[in-house]
């Protein structure tokens, strides 16, 4: 009788103890693992410059499962002894009116011990309800080169940065893929491989390739390897979005993300650029109403073919291989050979008369199927902001049956391109 009572209080002590351990890891210490994250990366792996020469880099930040940013506290330690830099600011943000305070830019001698000399620091809130943040921002920076040449780098101090959105403790977990930017004035030190920018993929970031290898001391010039040349370039687009025919009438739906993938069709490799901005035009060019324009910074190898893979948040994904397609009717353009080549220079693409069909809603998945109908047929007649980002197709502010018309001519195709 002594021994099963001992077994019973011993049991009982068992699982009281296994409470305690649930309460303790559930409510008093956060798992790292279930840490809302927000992914901060640099769009290049270098920069190389002339001495007195400015130039640009952006930093694209996306939080994950749609998380809102409302504030950020950016640091970025650069230079070194050499004494290459004169000043870092911020010169664009996407969305351009995001944030409604600039608290504090500056450049200051670097108190820190990570090896550089300098810190720039930025720290922005956005005081907007919470419908209109968003969960991926781009900021693009200048920097300028003063008189001395040499190489050094400039890095994000991930441990003292901070960014606040709607996630527990109002602060999200910051993580890099690339937090390391190399800059060269003056030289041609640079072993270089292709630069891939920031990846999501379903909202988790993918690594980088590491930075360029420098050879040497970081002062000495050495030469660059035969071609094929990498060239820089400012890639625009403009795109139309099946069925939008007027203005969005929610302002928060004049602005919307589109992932977009390059693949070089001679070397077979893909570069993800990642979620990039698109804006309603609200000026076109004569015969281009109710289309969207967007840029995206990018390093390819000039001179080849490529094909384009386009995938609007509410849309299947769509293949382009010429510079500017065409198709009648609607839906039926087809990419059989890649003629769209890419050169050194800023480039512009219209897209604009090959329509991204509507269908694949958030969540995406990659198919029209009956979740997509369902969410469209079971909210007609909804105005809410909520649902509208969700299912809303053709952007004028209710889920009607002109949504569910739109979702079911889709069905004609149904699959995202491979």
């Amino acid at each position: 009788m002594k021994r099963v009572k001992l077994l019973i209080i011993i049991g009982v002590g068992c699982i009281a103890v296994y409470g305690f351990w649930r309460i303790i890891i559930n409510y008093i210490i956060k798992p790292k693992a279930t840490a809302e994250k927000v992914n901060i990366s640099f769009n290049r792996a270098y920069i190389n410059l002339q001495p007195s020469q400015s130039t640009e880099f952006a930093l694209v930040l996306y939080a994950e499962n749609q998380k809102k940013i409302s504030g950020i506290d950016l640091i970025i330690d650069y230079d070194d002894e050499q004494d290459l830099i004169e000043s870092v600011a911020l010169s664009n943000l996407v969305p351009s009116d995001y944030f409604t305070d600039k608290i504090l830019e500056e450049n200051q001698p670097n108190k820190s011990e990570t090896g550089l000399k300098k810190t720039y620091r930025l720290v922005m809130t956005a005081s907007r309800p919470l419908s209109d943040l968003s969960s991926q921002l781009l900021l693009t920076f200048s920097v300028k080169a003063k008189g001395n040449l040499g190489t050094t780098a400039l890095e994000l101090r991930i441990s003292d940065m901070q960014v606040t959105g709607d996630v527990a403790d109002n602060q999200f977990e910051i993580a890099s893929t690339n937090n390391r930017l190399v800059l060269t004035v003056g030289g041609e030190n640079l072993t270089m491989s292709p630069l891939i920018s920031p990846t999501i993929d379903n909202g988790t970031p993918t690594t980088l390739p590491v930075s360029p290898t420098i050879i040497g001391n970081p002062t000495v010039t050495l030469t660059i390897s035969p071609s094929p040349s990498i060239a820089g370039q400012n890639l625009h687009f403009r795109l139309r979005f099946q069925g939008v025919l007027s203005p969005p009438k929610d302002q928060a739906q004049q602005s919307i993300p589109v992932l977009i993938t390059i693949v070089n069709a001679v070397t077979g490799i893909s570069y993800d650029i990642g979620e990039v901005i698109f804006n309603y035009d609200h000026q076109p060019p004569m015969g281009m109403d109710n289309t969207w324009i967007g840029s995206a910074k990018y390093q390819l190898t000039a001179g080849d073919n490529y094909l384009i893979y386009l995938k609007g948040n509410k849309h299947l994904r769509k293949k382009i291989c010429d510079t500017m397609p065409t198709e009648s009717p609607p839906g039926t353009y087809v990419c059989d050979t890649e003629k769209l080549i890419i050169s050194g220079d800023d480039q512009f693409f219209d897209f604009s008369k090959v329509l991204l069909l509507a269908g694949d809603l958030p969540e995406q998945d990659g198919i029209i199927n009956a979740v997509d109908l369902a969410l469209v047929r079971n909210n007609l007649g909804r105005t809410d902001r909520e649902i509208l980002q969700q299912a809303d197709l053709n952007f004028d502010g209710v889920v009607d049956t002109q949504d569910y018309s739109l979702i079911l001519a889709s069905l004609a195709v149904r699959t995202d391109e491979q």
